[in-house]
This record gives C-alpha cells, structure tokens and sequence, in this order.
C-alpha cells in the first residue's frame, strides 16, 4: 500500500487547524500541523517526507511569506500554498517569490483537501516550483 502524502497546515486559530487536519485525514492524507511560525520551522525540521504546505497568510510574529522562505530554506523543493483572507492584490507578489498557488477564505474545506490531495499525489510541473 503507497504511503499518504504528508502536508504540513500552519495556522494561528486552533480551530481552523483542527479542522483542516480532520478533513484533510479524511481525504487520505498524513497531516502535521504548527500554530505558529517558528513551530512550522521546527516541524519542517524533523520532517524531511513533508511534500507541500499550506501556510496561513496572517499569523502574528512570523507571517506566511516569512514561514514561507524558512521552509523553502530547510526544503528547497518544497511545494508551499498559501491560505487567506485578505484580498487577492498580493497573488502575483507571493507566486513570483515561488508560492505555487494561494486558497482563499473562507474555502469549503471538503473543496480545499480534494485540491490539495490531487496536488499532493502529482508530480510537480517544473515551473511550479520556484
């Protein structure tokens, strides 16, 4: 049996975390979740089988873009998303620094982890990454 694909959520509301990791599980996917930035970072550290993350935008002390180039730093190949709630004007600025695609909220979370297990379970165009 192929082994799940394991995502790392990084979100500061607890709540949105827990569901995203249930939903996500249930769409047959491994997930390690990190309330914070720099506990992303340190999970990022001791799991070198994470193939993408999901990162939220706005989280005190260490927003997304910085999680984002922290990660990227431990895994170069790293396939990173972004989740937000604010509006689209920073799309083209986040995907020119290598974010492969940004979720907006609020997202149906059922929609997000059938999105997220397909780009899991693919390979990645070698464009996508930056």
């Amino acid at each position: 049996m192929p082994t799940k694909p394991v995502i790392l959520v990084v979100d500061d509301e607890r709540a949105i975390l827990t569901i995203l990791q249930t939903v996500l599980e249930n769409h047959g996917m491994e997930v390690l979740t990190a309330l914070s930035g720099p506990e992303a970072i340190a999970v990022c550290r001791l799991h070198s089988e994470i193939i993408l993350a999901l990162i939220d935008v706005c989280m005190p002390y260490c927003d997304g873009p910085t999680v984002f180039k922290a990660l990227r730093q431990i895994h170069p190949g790293l396939r990173c998303y972004f989740a937000t709630g604010m509006d689209d004007s920073h799309i083209s600025e986040w995907v020119n620094m290598g974010v492969v695609s940004v979720f907006l909220k609020p997202f149906q979370f059922a929609s997000l982890a059938e999105s997220l297990f397909e780009l899991a379970t693919s390979q990645p165009e070698p464009s996508s990454v930056g």
